[in-house]
Parts: structure tokens; C-alpha cells; sequence
């Protein structure tokens, strides 16, 4: 991983770093562990390591990820690929995963990380789309994006089992 920058808060060292292709097994051990078991659906899906490595590959070697490192090991990632409307040419930079570790939730590393991804979409000229994949607490989702200065532009429903 290349560090891009270091930040220190609470006595606690927290290097956000761009991940590269290298970094396949790390990002899904990390994401496979804590992401996934967090963030069901009603009705169990089932993980195929296939498609999540593949999922994941793509956002490293064709859009970008930064990890947020604490003590070497990953506590936040956050993806983004280009992506357009289905009736537009304009593109978006739009999430592939973003997910903090519940013990690093207090900390500064969600801001940190939103951060950088809005840093990298005005880089490119790209505005930064991020959607919420977890029925818990949405509110206090919702209201962190909005400080940030994000839009609402829409939500996800479902109906029925996986």
C-alpha cells in the first residue's frame, strides 16, 4: 500500500493509504469478516469468495480503494469505480463498498476516508456517489453524509428473501 497521509488522533495512528492490486487478500479478509456479516439482508445471503475477490479486484485495478491502517491492519476501506446513469454519458464516481470497524466508528477515520474520496472525484472532476447497504441506523448515516456536505438523492427497498 502507498501512504498518503498520516493522521494522528486520541493517541492513535491512522494511515490512509491508497491500496494497490497486492492488497487483494487484505481488503477481502477485512471487508469478508466484518462488512459482510454486518450488513445481511432479511433472509441469509451466502458469500462466494469468488465473486467477492473478483468484485474487489476490479475497484483495485480499474478505480480506486483507500484503506484507513491502524497498528498495520485495516479499520476502514472505502472503493470507488466510474460509473454513468443509464440514460447519460455524464459519469460518477460511485461506491463499490465503504465500511468502518465499529471500534474505530468514534474516531476520525469515516472523515478521513470520505475525505480522500472526495479529493480523488475533484481530481478527476467527478462528483462522489455513496450509497448506505445497512438497515441499521440510517439516520445517523444519512446525517454524516449531509454534514459532509452530500445530498440525499434517493434510497434502496426491498421486498422478499435471498
Amino acid at each position: 500500500m502507498a501512504v498518503h497521509e498520516l493522521y494522528v488522533q486520541e493517541r492513535r495512528v491512522h494511515l490512509i493509504v491508497r491500496a494497490t492490486v497486492s492488497d487483494l487478500d487484505d481488503v477481502y479478509e477485512f471487508l469478508s469478516k466484518n462488512f459482510y456479516p454486518e450488513h445481511d439482508f432479511p433472509g441469509e445471503t451466502g458469500l462466494s469468495e469468488e465473486k467477492a475477490r473478483d468484485y474487489m479486484f476490479r475497484y483495485l485495478q480499474g478505480g480506486v480503494v483507500f484503506n484507513a491502517l491502524q497498528n498495520g491492519k485495516i479499520v476502514g476501506s472505502i472503493s470507488l469505480g466510474e460509473a454513468s446513469l443509464w440514460w447519460s454519458e455524464d459519469r460518477y464516481l460511485g461506491d463499490g463498498w465503504f465500511y468502518v470497524l465499529p471500534k474505530a466508528r468514534k474516531s476520525r477515520v469515516a472523515i478521513r476516508l470520505i475525505n480522500e474520496a472526495f479529493r480523488y472525484g475533484e481530481e478527476r472532476g467527478l462528483p462522489v456517489v455513496i450509497g448506505i447497504w445497512n438497515a441499521d441506523d440510517i439516520d445517523r448515516k444519512d446525517k454524516f453524509f449531509i454534514r459532509k456536505g452530500m445530498k440525499r438523492i434517493g434510497a434502496w427497498y426491498m421486498k422478499g428473501k435471498f
